[in-house]
């Protein structure tokens, strides 16, 4: 018995790697750190960037970018025949609708996708990927399947299944982080009494809540000027060529809006000059 715990200790220890023996060293100088919860947060953050470089190099090699990448799997999804208007199709992806008229006026002059007059909509148009577009997505996820496959193939099939199911588990750990967030800054020492998985609003009340959001006449108004500004913006982009600005944040907020007033002065003054 005593020989089959001295192996065990042994074989425990010869598992330990850099990461463990530098969460002995931060224990010790941080009383409050619990290396087991630090080492779990520490290999997926590990975990997930060895992820984000492999898919970097696989769409690098199939000469595709990640916003590119996401839309064709998102038409995939939709299955044949991989048709979406656009406007759902932001929707989907939970973009604006400037957002995705910028990412379909790259991936449309790629000759990835193209743009098809819908039927039901005379002023709309269906988003479907091109033969170039189906070829690139296919070969670019076969590829990272084939690349995470050799990843995973370090572990057994039980361990994988085992893995598998714990991770199932992870959208836990995100509400238990939104519910940290809350807290603010948190003292040394302190002690944190939050339910373990506290439910939150029923789906159905924060429909009825938005729902009565939306019926607002100052809502509706808003939603208008956004879409004619982020639409004038779109047209005088691609008939003009401007450049798309990479500013973000508050600069950003304030730069698009100065752009919506003044497009929106321009269509009036055009309107007077008629």
């Amino acid at each position: 018995m005593a020989r089959a715990r001295t192996k065990r200790t042994t074989d425990e220890a010869a598992e330990l790697d850099d990461l463990d023996r530098a969460l002995v060293i931060w224990a010790r100088e941080i009383p409050d750190l619990d290396p087991v919860t630090e080492g779990v947060v520490e290999r997926i953050e590990i975990l997930a960037h060895a992820f984000q470089e492999s898919i970097e190099e696989t769409l690098k090699a199939h000469d595709l970018d990640r916003r590119s990448f996401h839309v064709l799997g998102r038409l995939r999804s939709y299955g044949a025949p991989y048709r979406r208007s656009a406007g759902k199709l932001a929707s989907d992806m939970r973009l604006s609708t400037g957002a995705m008229t910028n990412r379909l006026d790259r991936m449309e002059a790629a000759g990835l996708i193209r743009r098809l007059p819908d039927p039901s909509d005379r002023r709309g148009t269906l988003i479907e990927p091109t033969d170039a577009g189906h070829a690139a997505w296919d070969k670019a996820a076969s590829t990272q399947a084939r690349r995470e496959a050799l990843i995973a193939a370090v572990l057994e099939p039980s361990e994988r299944d085992q893995l598998h199911g714990l991770l199932r588990r992870a959208p836990r750990l995100v509400q238990r982080a939104e519910e940290v967030k809350s807290l603010g800054t948190i003292e040394m020492g302190s002690s944190l009494a939050l339910p373990l998985c506290e439910p939150g609003p029923e789906p159905a009340r924060l429909a009825a809540a938005r729902r009565e959001v939306e019926r607002q006449r100052g809502f509706r108004e808003l939603v208008k000027w956004r879409t004619g500004s982020e639409g004038r913006i779109s047209c005088l982009k691609r008939d003009f060529g401007w450049a798309r600005t990479r500013i973000d944040g508050i600069d950003g907020a304030r730069t698009w809006c100065g752009h919506g007033v003044f497009n929106h002065n321009l269509v009036k003054i055009a309107a007077l000059m008629d």
